[in-house]
């Protein structure tokens, strides 16, 4: 987008908002992988226009999810997110408040942080507003039977096995692939014996009501320290409704900032606080079978810039990004997850016990 017709669409969205429109600053803010942002400074304040990432190949509307969820959310917890101001659809813009702080940074996340993030989640779920997020959409790659993550999982290891490898990591990274599916073969089937023990058949789907309203891709890589220590979090383009044993699982395993394992026990009574009293074992038993799928996918995700047309979608335009060094810090990250997952979930052994 060229400066004249972003400066047109940053004016259009501070008038929506009520403001003037014609005497504003603009300056580059932290972006997301997939997205353009700038910090936008008039009379009245500062703000965030973001423009969303938007492909043929990528049916999702990120721009109506983030919006969509922002509406719901300064519903239920106000203080923890950023205020919406004005959209354009058109233009694939937003306007929200300005956030005052930093970005964390690995290994300085407090229990109190944890707390947070817990209180966002069950805000969220609370049964007196969950009525409000009806019109949420599911969020991205929401599943809601064991069936469904196991299809799921197997779909992102098929794209890996038809890519084309090449480069100095081609070897590599098909072996580690090959290793990923073999523990795949044997999740699978460990899966379906535990699940009828416990009395789940793959195929049944969550009601409705068991669902969670989930940000997705929650964690504290996207949030910001306020000055005066309290989280704010933010980045909501994949959120809606979702099964919450993968909410659950996916708060600790996301790689981009680890959060102490010791904090399960409290953010899962979080997750699952909207069920009922009787079924909330059965749900973090669920939960505890499904972990290592969900790692597993974890695996996946990492590998991601090995897939055709993913730094294409870098912003800006993959500018100055070295993909050869990408893809070996990658490698060496899934690497390193997959033999997590072997040594703490092996797929064979002990029936794991109904906890989180």
């Amino acid at each position: 987008m060229d400066l004249s017709r972003q400066r047109d669409v940053i004016s259009g969205l501070l008038k929506a908002g009520g403001m003037d429109g014609d005497d504003f600053a603009m300056e580059p803010a932290r972006s997301g992988g997939n997205n353009r942002v700038l910090i936008i400074r008039v009379p009245e304040g500062a703000f965030i226009a973001k423009w969303y990432f938007s492909d043929a190949s990528d049916p999702r509307d990120r721009l109506s999810t983030e919006w969509g969820f922002f509406q719901y959310a300064v519903k239920t917890c106000p203080s923890s997110v950023p205020r919406p101001v004005s959209r354009d659809a058109e233009g694939r813009a937003a306007l929200y408040e300005y956030i005052e702080g930093d970005p964390l940074s690995p290994g300085e996340v407090t229990a109190a942080d944890v707390d947070a993030a817990c209180a966002f989640l069950a805000a969220l779920n609370d049964p007196g507003f969950r009525v409000l997020a009806a019109d949420l959409p599911e969020a991205s790659e929401a599943c809601f039977s064991i069936e469904e993550h196991l299809q799921l999982v197997n779909g992102r290891l098929e794209r890996l096995e038809r890519v084309d490898f090449s480069g100095e990591n081609d070897s590599a990274v098909r072996s580690l692939v090959r290793e990923m599916t073999d523990f795949r073969d044997a999740l699978q089937e460990t899966i379906s014996g535990r699940a009828n023990r416990l009395g789940l058949a793959l195929a049944d789907r969550l009601p409705e009501e068991e669902r969670c309203v989930s940000p997705s891709d929650f964690g504290f890589h996207n949030a910001i320290r306020r000055p005066d220590g309290s989280i704010c979090f933010i980045d909501f383009e994949y959120a809606g409704w979702d099964d919450p044993s993968k909410t659950a699982a996916d708060f600790f395993l996301q790689p981009a900032m680890p959060v102490d394992t010791r904090h399960r026990e409290r953010f899962a009574a979080a997750a699952f606080g909207h069920l009922p009293q009787a079924r909330r074992g059965l749900h973090r038993g669920r939960a505890e079978l499904l972990r290592p799928l969900f790692g597993l996918k974890w695996c996946c995700i990492i590998l991601n810039p090995f897939l055709p047309g993913w730094a294409a979608r870098r912003v800006p335009e993959g500018a100055g990004l070295d993909l050869a060094q990408v893809k070996q810090e990658r490698l060496r990250r899934a690497k390193q997850a997959l033999e997590t997952l072997q040594r703490t979930a092996p797929p064979s052994g002990a029936m794991p016990c109904p906890k989180f």
